[in-house]
């Protein structure tokens, strides 16, 4: 850049660069207004070249901000314009003292709309009356204006137009790049006088890059003359193409680049300041044109960006709307006074009343006094906080009825207006109230089932170790002895003596565990599994020994250590190794063993049983639950493997079986370390 502007310098001298003397750049005046002469858009640069005060003039009708003597003369333009939709221009001397020319220009915009433009030509005028220009390039000038102005596609016109200047300027070539906002780089619309593949060389410049983008960068005309004789690797393009004269200059609209359009000619290595002047007055021609089609894009873009998002306001408003009617739950809107503005149907169902009532009500006609939170805590809640938390709430009906509802409720949903959502809980709150009533019921009738359990347990214990102990004494004594028939008969009671009185014993626990099922572990101590299961096979021993049943505890186990209740823990196994014999075959076996994984003792007692139907394995831990076998007659109270798994539980551990039918089954326990 530097190298380039000691250039331009250097050959100021001898006339190779020069700077046109362009006109001074003043800002295009806006004005829009309908069919009916009502303004409807007025930019400020309109109302400072007419003078206008600050005061809003959207609606206003257009000849009101014009004297007399102009608005006479606007009138028939506009008329014309409105009558035939074609374009009219005309200049006008708006002031004497000091000289003000005005340029007005009217020309159908949008579908029903029109658009005046306001350009001060003052200097253009002064120039004219200094300049004698020929007739062709008055030609040129106004058939420009006039084409440019009504076409929407100006590559054409613009090639039109070179072939008028090129026999007037001896030009080949034009030019016409377009501003890019997104890429900030100019991009090649038109051209004439190269192929396709020079252009494809020069799509597109950034800022300072050869003599278009140096133009665009310094927003100000660019002329280069004998270009075929300068050192500068900016015009070595124009070289390639044997260019020798080359003027270019930037298209600004309200001070913002749109483009460049440039001229060149290899026929002749300079232009006359008249012929510059041409092409500057030109280049604004065609910066209106491309500034009105970019404003005619944008407000289509717009309009068309409108249209789609009212369209889809539209929509998701019938979205919201339908989904609004179609909730089950009530919905309200009030306004910061508590009047009902809308409702939904599920709303006046709850409510008990039509919507044309529901709107001419306040929220409050329906707050009953028997609610502990008066309405206006809730109010003030929903005021302060912006929302109120879902709470119970009683109303009145109309019809002297109360419903319960759960309700919560937002703030501001829009300006000055809040919502609520409830939904009628009276039914639930009803079958919970039953459920609660029949709780107490059968928790009253479960507590007098225990009582009588352990009462009658309690008596019936008392006098069954009575007999117990007679019937030993009768066994054991030897002054005395019994026949063999008498000690036979003996033993028979004395066994069944003791079974009852293991059945009354398991009833008494399981009354203990179902009327204090969350005990603490206040029994809790350091228990050796090895000795534990040792104690409880000696208990099992002679029940073994009556079916020849083999008990075996798998070698190399782990020594370990649980802290657990004792005695909890060995009814566990007990009962377990009980049932196992009790099930299993004669001269079966049981095997027991143990496994530690991570914080707990996994127990496992395995049988050669008659095993437990797939169907029946979770029953069987239910109470006085017996699984009926057509060849085996097995006594049982059902109540072993139910203390099994509430003691389990009680250790805060978990019990199951697998098993299959004919082939045995495998209890397990899990329980804390």
């Amino acid at each position: 850049m530097n190298n380039y502007i000691k250039v331009v310098q250097a050959e100021k001298t001898n006339s190779k660069f020069k700077k046109t003397n362009s006109f001074s750049c003043h800002s295009n005046g806006y004005i829009q207004f309908e069919g009916n002469k009502r303004i409807s858009f007025i930019n400020e640069e309109a109302m400072e070249l007419l003078k206008l005060d600050a005061c809003p003039l959207q609606g206003q009708h257009i000849f009101s901000i014009f004297h007399f003597e102009l608005t006479s003369i606007i009138e028939t333009h506009i008329d014309s314009v409105i009558k035939e939709s074609r374009f009219e221009q005309f200049d006008f001397m708006f002031s004497e003292l000091p000289v003000q020319w005005l340029r007005f220009m009217i020309f159908p915009s949008l579908a029903g709309e029109y658009t005046l433009m306001i350009l001060d030509i003052t200097e253009e005028y002064i120039k004219k009356e200094r300049i004698s220009e020929t007739q062709e390039i008055n030609s040129i000038i106004n058939e420009t204006a006039m084409k440019l102005n009504k076409t929407e596609q100006p590559k054409e016109l613009l090639d039109s137009l070179f072939h008028r200047l090129s026999s007037s300027l001896d030009l080949d070539f034009y030019f016409n790049y377009l501003w890019n906002k997104k890429d900030e780089k100019l991009h090649l619309m038109n051209y004439y006088g190269i192929s396709e593949t020079a252009a494809d060389r020069m799509r597109v410049l950034a800022k300072g890059e050869a003599v278009c983008g140096f133009v665009a960068s310094k927003l100000t005309p660019e002329v280069v003359e004998h270009v075929d004789k300068l050192d500068d690797r900016r015009v070595d393009l124009l070289k390639s193409f044997g260019i020798k004269a080359y003027a270019c200059e930037p298209l600004i609209s309200y001070g913002k680049l749109v483009g460049t359009l440039s001229f060149g000619s290899k026929k002749r290595a300079s232009f006359t300041q008249e012929e510059l002047d041409l092409i500057h007055t030109i280049s604004q021609q065609v910066t209106l044109v491309l500034n009105k089609i970019r404003i005619v894009e944008e407000m289509t873009h717009n309009t068309n960006s409108l249209q789609k998002a009212n369209i889809h306001l539209m929509q998701n408003e019938q979205k919201l709307r339908d989904i609004f009617e179609g909730a089950q739950v009530g919905i309200i809107i009030l306004d910061n006074e508590g009047n009902i503005e809308d409702t939904n149907p599920a709303a006046c169902s709850i409510l008990g009343i039509t919507e044309e009532e529901c709107r001419s009500l306040k929220v409050e006609k329906f707050v009953s006094d028997s609610n502990q939170t008066p309405l206006e805590e809730h109010w003030s809640n929903l005021l302060s906080l912006g929302k109120t938390h879902s709470d119970e709430y009683m109303i009145n009906r109309p019809d002297n009825t109360e419903r319960i509802i759960s309700f919560t409720a937002s703030k501001d949903i829009y300006q000055g207006h809040h919502l609520i959502i409830f939904h009628d809980i009276t039914l639930q709150k009803s079958i919970e109230q039953s459920l609660i009533n029949e709780k107490n019921v059968a928790e009253k009738s479960n507590r007098t089932k225990t009582n009588f359990m352990a009462m009658i347990s309690h008596e019936l214990r008392t006098p069954l170790n009575s007999i117990i102990g007679f019937a030993q004494i009768l066994y054991d004594d030897k002054k005395d002895p019994l026949t063999a028939k008498q000690e036979y008969r003996l033993g028979k009671i004395l066994y069944s003596s003791k079974h009852l009185l293991q059945l009354i014993n398991n009833i008494l626990e399981l009354v203990r565990i179902d009327s204090k099922p969350d005990m603490a572990d206040d029994n809790n101590k350091t228990v050796n599994v090895k000795d534990a299961i040792h104690d409880c096979m000696q208990l099992v021993k002679n029940n073994a020994l009556d079916k020849k049943i083999m008990i075996l505890v798998e070698e190399n186990l782990e020594d370990v250590t649980i802290l657990v209740d004792p005695i909890r823990f060995q009814q566990v196994v007990v009962n377990l190794l009980a049932n196992a014999i009790k099930y299993n075959k004669v001269e079966g076996s049981v095997s027991l063993y143990w496994r530690v994984t991570g914080h707990y003792l996994a127990l496992f007692v395995k049988d050669t049983g008659i095993g437990i139907p797939k169907e029946l394995q979770e029953k069987i831990f239910e109470p006085f639950y017996r699984i009926f076998h057509a060849d085996f007659n097995i006594e049982g109270t059902g109540i072993g493997l139910t203390l099994v798994k509430q003691n389990v539980l009680e250790m805060k551990g978990t019990v199951g079986v697998c098993s299959r039918e004919h082939e045995g089954s495998t209890f397990w326990v899990k329980i804390p370390i």
